[in-house]
């Protein structure tokens, strides 16, 4: 009895949500919604050491990427079966990957994922690097960020935090545009 009386009430939320044109997990139809990744990697040690940013779209693109990457054989990673280069496998027909390569650094651990905002007409990620200080010294490195996203035919916008200084807001500065 009780069953029933709540899926009679969600239903009645459901409905009433539907009429008045708002979407019940993502709030007013035709709002900004917030994307979040299935999984990230971020690190400080690429073996693509040039600033590069990609959208992969297909796992023959990710095999090849992922084998730059790392430093794997490119015939080696192309070995689905026994997968010697480790490639992680994503399904492609409903994700995408975002990879941004920050090039030679200092004293940065990796790439920050922070927002992404699917808007009418496209998508805006937002990143920054993690960086920290060394006392007479610095860390060199390639850091590196690998975002599984959900697939979308918008284009997609990276937007970098520049700013540098603790406590102030964050200075947003265009790094890339990705079409479909």
């Amino acid at each position: 009895m009780k069953r029933g009386i709540v899926a009679l009430g969600l239903t009645a939320v459901f409905i009433a949500a539907a009429v008045l044109g708002i979407h019940p997990l993502l709030g007013q139809e035709g709002k900004a919604a917030d994307i979040r990744p299935y999984v990230a990697w971020s690190g400080p040690r690429s073996r693509i050491e040039t600033r590069e940013y990609s959208r992969i779209r297909s796992a023959e693109a990710w095999i090849a990427l992922w084998a730059r990457h790392t430093g794997a054989d490119p015939e080696k990673a192309k070995d689905s079966y026994y997968n010697p280069a480790g490639v992680p496998r994503v399904d492609f027909e409903r994700c995408e990957i975002v990879a941004m390569f920050q090039g030679s650094a200092w004293n940065c651990a990796g790439v920050d994922f922070l927002s992404a905002v699917e808007g009418e007409g496209r998508v805006v990620l937002r990143i920054a690097g993690r960086f920290y200080q060394t006392m007479g010294g610095a860390d060199e490195a390639a850091p590196f960020g690998l975002f599984v996203l959900p697939r979308t035919d918008k284009p997609i916008v990276l937007e970098e935090n520049v700013q540098g200084l603790k406590g102030q807001p964050p200075v947003w500065k265009e790094r890339a545009r990705l079409a479909e």
